[in-house]
């Protein structure tokens, strides 16, 4: 269906993702932060992650705040990327540079490396503070945002 609309005249742009801001569903996944001590056993950090696909951040108004979104340069084949939130960096990189930084995910082996930041968004309600927030790319995940 995603290349059908990106076929369909008149369509400037489609993007998909896992989860919609403001659904009050989403997915969780505990943290672990190179360079930063482990935290004791049920406190490990924690994000909302999002699968997003290309055009994601723009065509929802995210704003770009350092670094880059997801592009050509994040082929399933290359070192895996991933785009935070303002909030995760604020909570969880207090006073260090986010860009570059590596973290793990979803008790996997692999390093994600950062190399974007955009804003926060809602998840629970415009009443309720943002939570830190991982994005991964679809090209480079084993499941799909649609």
């Amino acid at each position: 269906m995603y290349s059908q609309l990106s076929a369909v005249p008149g369509i400037d742009a489609v993007t998909a993702a896992s989860t919609i801001p403001l659904s009050s569903y989403y997915n969780l996944s505990n943290i672990a932060i190179e360079g930063r001590p482990p935290d004791p056993p049920g406190h490990e950090p924690r994000a909302i992650y999002n699968n997003v696909r290309a055009n994601y951040f723009r065509l929802l108004g995210i704003p770009l705040l350092a670094g880059r979104t997801f592009g050509s340069q994040d082929r399933a084949d290359g070192p895996p990327s991933v785009v935070v939130s303002r909030e995760f960096t604020r909570r969880y990189l207090p006073g260090r540079e986010p860009l570059g930084t590596q973290i793990r995910m979803f008790r996997a082996s692999r390093p994600w490396t950062i190399v974007g930041v955009v804003g926060d968004i809602r998840e629970d309600g415009m009443d309720r503070p943002p939570q830190p927030y991982v994005y991964t790319y679809d090209e480079q995940s084993w499941f799909p945002a649609t």
